[in-house]
């Protein structure tokens, strides 16, 4: 992969933008408003996120054209490890 995958998962928003999405596609503007991230940064994550193949992007040819984010094969387990880990850290 183009993307280091450790360092796509050292970032702080990696987590939230992975959970999002493991609940279904979405567009940027409604990623954005979910997880509360800056414009520039999110932009950043999504990019760096499709480059490490955890993440797709798929323009519909919608009237004005939409673009939707949504997880990868790769991201859906990368969602379940995240998922397993909350686990974890939630034993007392």
């Amino acid at each position: 992969m183009a993307e280091d995958l450790w360092d796509v998962l050292g970032c702080k928003w990696t987590r939230r933008i992975v959970s999002h999405l493991a609940e279904g596609e979405a567009r940027f503007n409604g990623i954005e408003r979910a997880i509360g991230t800056p414009t520039s940064t999110l932009s950043d994550r999504l990019k760096r996120l499709e480059s490490a193949g955890i993440v797709s992007r798929e323009v519909k040819d919608d009237s004005p054209p939409a673009v939707r984010y949504g997880l990868t094969e790769r991201g859906e387990r990368l969602a379940e490890l995240l998922t397993e880990i909350e686990r974890l850290d939630q034993i007392p």
